[in-house]
């Protein structure tokens, strides 16, 4: 019975390595600035529209980070979420890495912008989420985000048919710097944020760290 009762043990001793193991190497650095409990940074897309645009006038956003490791590299993830784009990933990282946004460390800032409107006027909520995998050197700050037009230039007051109206500031953008956000003003609604690779370890966490280390390479260049 002593025998059985060491052989339990171990093997639970192992199982728990393995989901330590299997987190710490998918999972996700903390963004220095977060405003969600998992760790990552939500902008409310419908606080921050310029007067007179429309949600479907957003086709992307331009994000500046700081504190990115230009010695370890960048990546990252970012997410176009809302009632109609569901969970909306992309990658972001550091030129050569092959992702879909490329961190350009002149300008400290990388783009998604999309073919097509990615919310809907429908939605009574939308959010761009930003992350920053695990592996990357020491965790960003998200100084701003800018939304961006079909044209790929940072969305401006005015009518959704991009009418001038003399009456309002053409210059306005929609632009929110961490600093002078309001307090709860870049937080998704209620209960809607997903969690992306949260819970990876306990969902797989008898894996065998082979296929720990194939997971961890496939977050990387």
């Amino acid at each position: 019975m002593k025998v059985k009762s060491i052989l339990a043990s171990l093997g639970a001793c192992a199982i728990a390595t393995s989901a330590l193991a299997l987190t710490a190497f998918a999972g996700e650095v903390p963004i220095k600035n977060a405003t969600e409990a998992d760790g990552k940074y939500a902008y409310s897309v419908g606080d921050h529209l310029p007067e007179g645009k429309k949600i479907s006038d957003v086709y992307g956003a331009e994000v500046k980070l700081s504190g990115v490791d230009t010695t370890a590299g960048a990546g990252g993830g970012i997410i176009l979420q809302s009632d109609s784009a569901g969970w909306n990933q992309k990658e972001w990282g550091n030129e050569g890495s092959g992702k879909d946004c490329i961190y350009d460390y002149t300008s400290f800032t990388f783009k998604r912008l999309e073919s097509a409107a990615p919310f809907a006027d429908s939605d009574t909520w939308a959010s761009i989420v930003i992350s920053q995998w695990d592996g990357w050197g020491e965790a960003v700050t998200v100084e701003s985000v800018t939304l961006l037009g079909k044209d790929g230039n940072a969305l401006t007051a005015g009518s959704s048919d991009d009418k001038k109206d003399d009456n309002k500031n053409d210059n306005t953008t929609a632009t929110t710097t961490a600093t002078t956000k309001a307090a709860g003003g870049n937080t998704t609604k209620a209960g809607a944020t997903k969690t992306g690779d949260a819970g990876v370890g306990i969902a797989i966490s008898g894996l065998a760290l082979a296929g720990i280390a194939a997971v961890a390479s496939r977050k990387k260049h």
